[in-house]
């Protein structure tokens, strides 16, 4: 807003048995309104947009160089003093800034009432997480004009209208207010995204602290049991087990380094599992070897456009839930000859991984065929 203040749209969501609740939905909250909302030791992603933001279109880059970037778009800036969202959005890279100390403020007013902060993102390229439902299509989200190509943002305008359209994704209609938050959610741990490494400092231990807390929720109450029954004991026999206390408590000290060691090689494994880990949908093996199995046996007159593993069950959100097909594997592509087509179907299902080969769609079109595919995958 002109006077600097912000006006927060949410989705409270829940993720239970692998699958997405959208419990509430709420707009035009200011903070006060968000946080009084709010029970205490919730987890909460923010998504920053606006007239404060930055968005700039970036040379594209297979690795992640926040100098590289700010020197693209203003090299006389103080890298210490904004945060950085970095999407590679396709064929271009998507770089969106917003001053740390602004920012920080609203991080600080949240923090004061335990409330964690798990996750900050600037700018709305995280909307490329959305890239599924509006390929090739033009749609507004939140004060910005998002341009979607076959496989990425292929453009980015700010309106600065505060103007909100519905859309239909499945069975759902969301606001266009409402696809930042979600876009957020469902970009966490995206490899597509990345943060500075002053926003990833700011969050990162927010992030360990909540861990903590949920862990400890879970058994704290087993385990204060197990102390005052603990204490209870050492007071009647005080001299013998103040004996096993102080042996426990050597071992324990000269074990605190690896713990501390093991919980940060833990803390980098959940943060790059991300969204995944928390469906509970990792598959045995990467894409890539399918990929590669693949592209081994392609005949000439067959082209590959798309390979996705665990892909959404028709790409739909059905009852505010997002349901995935495990298991599965959806190839897209093109053929000129539908004889080579069977052919390298035949060649596919000799693959010890290939279960059975499903729901062939074969549709021609002017020039060449487009074929869509699914293959399950054997345990």
């Amino acid at each position: 807003m002109q006077d600097g203040s912000i006006i927060i749209n949410a989705l409270q969501l829940k993720i239970q048995n692998g699958e997405i609740d959208i419990i509430s939905r709420e707009s035009g909250l200011d903070l006060k309104e968000y946080i009084k909302g709010l029970e205490k030791n919730s987890e909460v992603i923010l998504s920053f947009t606006g007239q404060k933001v930055l968005v700039k279109k970036v040379e594209t880059s297979d690795t992640f160089n926040q100098k590289r970037i700010f020197n693209q778009i203003a090299p006389n800036l103080n890298v210490e003093n904004y945060y950085l969202t970095y999407t590679n959005g396709g064929n271009n890279g998507w770089a969106c800034i917003s001053k740390k100390d602004w920012i920080d403020d609203y991080l600080d007013q949240i923090s004061e009432h335990k409330i964690f902060i798990t996750g900050l993102l600037i700018g709305p390229a995280n909307c490329l997480s959305l890239l599924d439902y509006f390929k090739n299509q033009t749609i507004r989200i939140s004060v910005y004009d998002i341009y979607f190509s076959q496989t990425g943002l292929k453009d980015i305008h700010n309106e600065h209208l505060d103007q909100s359209e519905d859309y239909t994704i499945g069975d759902e209609t969301i606001g266009s207010k409402h696809l930042i938050p979600l876009a957020g959610f469902l970009s966490e741990g995206s490899e597509n995204i990345h943060h500075s490494e002053n926003s990833i400092q700011k969050i990162a231990p927010i992030k360990l602290n909540y861990k903590y807390f949920q862990r400890f929720k879970r058994f704290g109450q087993i385990t204060l049991a197990t102390i005052f029954t603990i204490l209870l004991i050492n007071f009647l026999l005080f001299d013998y087990w103040n004996g096993k206390y102080a042996e426990i408590q050597t071992d324990l000290a000269g074990k605190e380094a690896l713990i501390a060691k093991y919980d940060k090689l833990n803390t980098k494994v959940k943060l790059k599992e991300g969204i995944y880990d928390a469906f509970g949908k990792q598959n045995k093996l990467p894409l890539s070897f399918y990929a590669d199995r693949l592209a081994s046996i392609i005949p000439k007159g067959i082209t590959l456009e798309e390979i996705n593993l665990i892909p959404f069950t028709n790409r739909k959100f059905l009852k505010d839930k997002i349901h995935f097909e495990e298991e599965t594997l959806l190839v897209k592509g093109s053929s000129g000859n539908s004889f080579v087509f069977n052919s390298w179907l035949q060649d596919i299902k000799q693959f010890d991984w290939v279960s059975e080969i499903e729901d062939i769609n074969y549709e021609h079109t002017e020039q060449d065929a487009e074929f869509e595919i699914i293959i399950n995958l054997s345990e």
